[in-house]
């Protein structure tokens, strides 16, 4: 603590060359030359019993730590784990939602501005929507059913803007041991969808897609242990496939593995052929969620990922950095085969806070993205029950909703990196 002098009190800040200077009045308080702090960029000073007015504000740099222009954060909606986020024929935002205990949708029409809830639509009554909207306007829905040790995908579709649905195709189902979860639905060329099935912990995933709107689907690339020995010997965990169009017959899938940082194969022919999948070390994440899209208007994808390091925190202290707390936003021009970082989303550090099942989609000028907040107060490193439970646990699950405006979107030339201790 600093005593202030009576009258006016100077503090000015200067940030050059990486050395930070504070100085009150005439007295220096802070000359660092080697930041090391929690907060990207940030440092906050306390000032009690006095006025402060803040006048004279230049900056320049690389925007670390701002107050991001453009995003607009909606919250409320409850359970919401794999829902997405799509635009119906009929001009609407729509968002599988549970208010009160009652399972619907939430839709806006004025891009978000203002929403109404509704029930009694067929969407609302289906488990794990994803969801892809052709270009003659039928849209497609992959549901899912449990089956003890694994799920079954049913595929339906609707021409008449979600109000009835034609009798469901299952997707093949191989015996696989443990559990089987779902990638995000994908429309490439030629009105191409790709759906990837993620198997048990360490056996892999398969690609399947369909050319005639779900109606019958094909076995495509495998990336299992037998179709890469190689790379299943190297990497334990290589799972949660992602696939995104890049344009064209371009396309990529990204994995999370028990490495850093994802891996990414790429195909040129519509996804008949894919290449070996490689590391891509600006995606700095281990075995967290990623979510991928493509903007048609300047052909780039942006990924929503969460950074996380095998190693960090040391000692899972809370003052560091726990898993999953940090959610960014990145962007591509080369089919994710390098990426600018954009901002962090979103922001929990220390909150004993993780995100999950994150979706992105591209609409217009706007990108939307929810993401599932699981919070408690008794989290540990490897995390508590997302279900809620008795005290003294206290958890609390629910989605959150951003829109970001592409427009005012600014990359920096690096990511802000966590130094912990």
């Amino acid at each position: 603590a600093v005593p202030l002098a009576q009258g006016w009190n100077h503090l000015s800040l200067t940030l050059v060359e990486g050395t930070l200077l504070a100085i009150l009045t005439d007295r220096r308080l802070i000359e660092a030359k080697r930041l090391e702090h929690l907060s990207y960029g940030r440092v906050g000073f306390e000032v009690r019993y006095a006025d402060v007015q803040i006048d004279d504000v230049q900056f320049q740099g690389d925007g670390e730590g701002r107050v991001h222009d453009g995003v607009k954060e909606l919250g409320g909606m409850h359970d919401e784990i794999y829902s997405d986020i799509f635009k119906t024929p009929a001009g609407a935002i729509t968002v599988k939602s549970n208010q009160s205990g009652r399972w619907g949708v939430l839709q806006s029409k004025d891009e978000g501005e203002s929403w109404g809830f509704a029930s009694d639509v067929g969407l609302a009554t289906r488990d794990l929507n994803q969801v892809v909207v052709f270009p003659n306007q039928h849209i497609l829905d992959i549901t899912g059913r449990s089956q003890g040790s694994g799920w079954l995908y049913e595929a339906s579709v609707s021409s008449d803007n979600g109000n009835s649905w034609s009798p469901g195709v299952i997707l093949p189902r191989e015996a696989a041991p443990g559990y089987m979860e779902a990638s995000r639905l994908r429309l490439a060329n030629a009105g191409r969808v790709f759906f990837l099935i993620d198997y048990a912990r360490g056996q892999g995933s398969q690609l399947y897609y369909s050319d005639d709107e779900a109606a019958h689907w094909t076995a495509g690339q495998p990336f299992t242990p037998q179709s890469h020995p190689d790379l299943f010997r190297r990497i334990k965990r290589f799972e949660a496939p992602h696939v995104v169009s890049c344009g064209g017959d371009r396309l990529a899938t990204f994995f999370r593995t028990s490495r850093d940082y994802h891996y990414r194969s790429s195909s040129d022919d519509n996804g008949q052929t894919w290449s070996e999948p490689q590391p891509v070390f600006q995606l700095r994440s281990s075995l967290s969620d990623a979510s991928f899209d493509l903007d048609p208007k300047d052909n780039a994808l942006y990924a929503v990922w969460l950074y996380e390091l095998k190693r960090d925190p040391p000692g899972c202290n809370s003052q560091g950095q726990w898993p999953r707390e940090r959610m960014v936003l990145t962007r591509s021009y080369d089919c994710g085969a390098t990426w600018s970082y954009l901002m962090d989303l979103d922001n929990w550090e220390g909150n004993d806070a993780r995100w999950n099942q994150m979706v992105v989609r591209v609409i217009g000028d706007y990108l939307w993205i929810s993401a599932d907040a699981h919070v408690t107060a008794a989290a540990s490193c490897a995390g508590d029950s997302y279900s809620p439970g008795p005290p003294p646990l206290h958890h609390f699950d629910w989605r959150r909703l951003y829109r970001v405006d592409k427009r005012k979107l600014e990359p920096l030339p690096h990511l802000p990196l966590l130094l912990t201790r």
